[in-house]
């Protein structure tokens, strides 16, 4: 992994940034938008971006974190036991999402 992985998050985050991942086209040409569960947790300024079914619930098997200076800032990849990415960890949210879509994001409760 590596600078390969720091590289390609940003294509990753633009993806994020503009609140969905585009399926391929279709055969009549069009892109069918994907939603995408996103939480955020506002007292440690923290967002999750989940890259799985609502329903299904998959452990991370590793965690890479992106080089802070390359992406600046706190940024997490997760991966199942397969090697596929099943969500992005993005601390310091505020800096790096927009706004609209931490509004939108599920609040996690704390007790």
């Amino acid at each position: 992994m590596g600078k390969s992985i720091d590289s390609s998050i940003n294509a990753v985050m633009e993806d994020v940034q503009a609140g969905y991942i585009a399926r391929p086209k279709s055969a009549k040409g069009s892109t069918d938008m994907v939603d995408v569960r996103v939480t955020y947790d506002p007292v440690v300024n923290a967002a999750y971006v989940y890259f799985m079914e609502p329903q299904v619930t998959v452990p991370s098997a590793h965690t890479y974190p992106c080089d802070p200076i390359d992406v600046d800032g706190m940024i997490n990849l997760d991966f199942d036991a397969e090697g596929r990415v099943i969500g992005i960890e993005i601390l310091a949210a505020d800096t790096k999402l927009p706004r609209y879509m931490l509004d939108r994001a599920e609040r996690l409760e704390r007790p």
